[in-house]
C-alpha cells in the first residue's frame, strides 16, 4: 500500500494499554502470504514463488474502550517460506543453479515503538531478516559453497512510503460489559532488494516482494458501564457527581436517577396523607436502581438514619426495587419521626 504523499511522523501517543500479541499468518492466497522471489546474476534474471506461514509476535498500545491502536513493535516472528529454484539461462548456457532449503523469517523494529495513526505504520520503521535455511547449487564457474543463513543473515528495511497494517475489530460475541475482545488484523508489505555476497566472484541480487497477512485476537479489561454517568450525559451534564443537586434542588443527583426522573421533572417526594401518612409517588417509568427509605427519630446521634420497617411502607418492599412504579405509603407511626430517601452509586 503507498500513498502519493509525505507523512509527517510525530512521536507516539499512548492511548491506553501495552499489550504483547501473537499474530498467526492466514493460509496462503494468489493475494497474501506468497511471495514473489527473485534473483539476478549479471543481469540475467529468474524468478519463483514461496508460500509464508508461520507467527508474529508484535507489541501493540491499544485504547481498551475503542481498540484504538497507536503505536506498533514488531519483537519478532517465527516465519517459514518454502523453499525456491532459480535457474538462469543465457542463449542456451545455464548461466547459474539455485535452490534454497525453507527460509526462516523474523521481523524487527530497531528502535520502537514505532507510532500508528489511523491503523497505518510507516513500513520503514521495521526490518526482515532471512536467519535461517540454506542456499546452495552451481554457477558456470562451477560449484557454489553453501549460503548458510544462520551464519551470515540477510536484513532488509521496509520501503519508504509503505504502510503496514495494523487494525482491530470488536468481536461483539466473545466481549462483555467489563472485557472487550478485539480481532487483530495485521499486513505487512514486503518490497525488498538486496545483495548476497556468495563468494569473492559471486554475487546476487534478490529481491521479495508479496504481502504477509496475519491475524490474532486481544482481551482487554474495561470499567464497567456506569448508568450514572450516562444518565447524567444524556441530560446535559456529564460532570454531574452522584452526590450534588444539579438537576433537582431537593434531591441529590443520584437520587434523582434512581427514582428514574428526567432533568425538569419537578416530582413531589413526600406528599403528605390521612393520619400522619406520607405518600411516595414514582414516575410512570419505574425506578432504575435500588432505593431505601430511612427513618430517624434522633438527628443529633452518631448514625441516625435506618433502613424503615417493610410493614410500615405499603406498596413494595423496602429497599424499593429497581423497575417499581405508583404510589407508595409510608405510615407515619408516633411523634418526632424524619424520613429520607438514599440511593448508591452503582460504580464505587
Amino acid at each position: 500500500m503507498k500513498w502519493p504523499f509525505a507523512l509527517i511522523i510525530l512521536a507516539p501517543f499512548s492511548y491506553g494499554e501495552v499489550v504483547d500479541v501473537t499474530l498467526t499468518l492466514t493460509a496462503a492466497t494468489a493475494d497474501e502470504n506468497i511471495l514473489d522471489l527473485g534473483l539476478s546474476v549479471s543481469g540475467i534474471a529468474s524468478d519463483d514463488t514461496s508460500e509464508a506461514s508461520g507467527t508474529v509476535s508484535a507489541r501493540i498500545d491499544i485504547a481498551p474502550e475503542s481498540g484504538e491502536i497507536s503505536t506498533l513493535e514488531l519483537v519478532t516472528a517465527d516465519v517459514t517460506t518454502t523453499g525456491v529454484s532459480f535457474v538462469g539461462t543465457f542463449i542456451f548456457a545455464t548461466v547459474y543453479d539455485l535452490t534454497t532449503s525453507d527460509l526462516g523469517v523474523t521481523l524487527d523494529t530497531p528502535a520502537p515503538p514505532a507510532p500508528v495513526f489511523d491503523s497505518l505504520c510507516a513500513a520503514d520503521f521495521h526490518e526482515l531478516t532471512i536467519n535461517s535455511g540454506t542456499l546452495t547449487g552451481s554457477s558456470a564457474v562451477g560449484e557454489i559453497p553453501p549460503q548458510d543463513f544462520a551464519d551470515t543473515p540477510v536484513t532488509g528495511s521496509g520501503s519508504p512510503g509503505d504502510f503496514i497494517e495494523i487494525s482491530s475489530t470488536l468481536n461483539v460475541e466473545l466481549s462483555t460489559a467489563t472485557e472487550k475482545v478485539y480481532d487483530l488484523n495485521f499486513v505487512y508489505p514486503v518490497a525488498i532488494t538486496q545483495v548476497i555476497e556468495v563468494t569473492e566472484d559471486f554475487s546476487a541480487t534478490v529481491a521479495a516482494n508479496g504481502t504477509v497477512r496475519a491475524i490474532g485476537q486481544v482481551s482487554l479489561m474495561t470499567e464497567p458501564p456506569n448508568p450514572y454517568l450516562e444518565w447524567a450525559a444524556d441530560n446535559g451534564d456529564s460532570d454531574a457527581p452522584f452526590v450534588g443537586n444539579d438537576f433537582n434542588i431537593e434531591l441529590e443527583n443520584g437520587l434523582f436517577w434512581a427514582l428514574g426522573f428526567e432533568a425538569g421533572d419537578a416530582p413531589r417526594i413526600f406528599d403528605r396523607e390521612a393520619a400522619g401518612a406520607f405518600a411516595l409517588e414514582l414516575p410512570a417509568g419505574g425506578t432504575v436502581a435500588e432505593v431505601v427509605v430511612e427513618v430517624a427519630t434522633d438527628l443529633d446521634s452518631a448514625e441516625p438514619w435506618t433502613p424503615l420497617p417493610s410493614g410500615q411502607l405499603s406498596g413494595a418492599v423496602n429497599p424499593i426495587p429497581a423497575g417499581t412504579t405508583g404510589t407508595l405509603s409510608i405510615e407515619s407511626v408516633g411523634e418526632g419521626r424524619f424520613y429520607r430517601l438514599s440511593a448508591e452509586s452503582p460504580v464505587e
